[in-house]
């Protein structure tokens, strides 16, 4: 909505400064609306993120019923589907966004083995930004925002970078969260991520070894040596992989 004044039943709220606007008055209406920033895209993008919680309820839904939900209440969401749904809103107000994976190097399981990010052009950095729009947060070196090149790579070698989270909000869907293929409830490792002290810093840890982008054809990734290379190829052995020099350059630009 546009900045403002805005009455909600008997009251009126200041709305004029950008951010997400949450308004409730029991037994009768929610809604929630976000006002636009006009000097940061990636302030919108993180808007746009606290729209939903993680989850997976709203995971299957169309576009139209997303937007139509997020009028009155949050959505409950996973990264891959969340990461599509802030990327098309993105398009609409002609913001430059790509979706972006990672993958794990180590012994795959049932459960995490990937993660989704949105990548976000800030033109005043010159660069692509990773926003996490599912765990909400973005990611830095020592004073920097990173892409999701640069994290794997910081990850993979070991290497120490910091986590910086849009705000202390709730950030989980804590009802449940069943996978539809096997009716499994995941709620237990999902508040082991976010009710520990390292929780997000082990799950990236885990999570972002190799960035990678899916195209029609299949998945091009990153290998940072011939060890990550191999390993790749027997998780997926169709993919296109190319060297970090190569994906850098073909994807970043440099």
């Amino acid at each position: 909505m546009d900045a403002g004044y805005y009455r909600f039943h008997e009251d009126v709220f200041d709305c004029r400064s950008p951010g997400v606007y949450r308004f409730s008055k029991p037994q009768v209406e929610n809604q929630q609306r976000i006002v636009l920033d006009p000097r940061s895209d990636l302030n919108n993008a993180r808007y746009f993120s606290l729209v939903s919680i993680r989850g997976n309820l709203d995971d299957r839904l169309p576009f139209k019923k997303l937007i139509k939900f997020s009028t009155n209440r949050l959505l409950s969401m996973t990264c891959g589907p969340l990461a599509s749904f802030v990327s098309k809103i993105c398009d609409s107000i002609e913001l430059k966004t790509r979706i972006i994976s990672t993958h794990t190097l180590e012994a795959t399981n049932s459960y995490n083995n990937g993660h989704t990010l949105l990548e976000i052009w800030a033109p005043d950095l010159a660069k692509y930004i990773a926003v996490d729009v599912d765990k909400k947060c973005f990611f830095k070196n020592t004073k920097n925002y990173l892409n999701a090149f640069e994290l794997c790579s910081l990850i993979f070698h070991q290497e120490i970078f910091s986590v910086e989270h849009f705000g202390e909000n709730v950030r989980l869907d804590s009802r449940g969260f069943v996978d539809p293929k096997t009716g499994f409830d995941y709620q237990f490792l999902e508040l082991s991520v976010y009710c520990s002290a390292n929780g997000f810093e082990q799950t990236f840890r885990r999570l972002c070894n190799v960035p990678y982008l899916s195209h029609p054809d299949g998945k091009t990734f990153c290998a940072w040596n011939e060890q990550a290379e191999k390993r790749i190829l027997e998780i997926y052995p169709d993919a296109i992989v190319l060297s970090s020099s190569e994906f850098s350059e073909r994807f970043y630009g440099k």
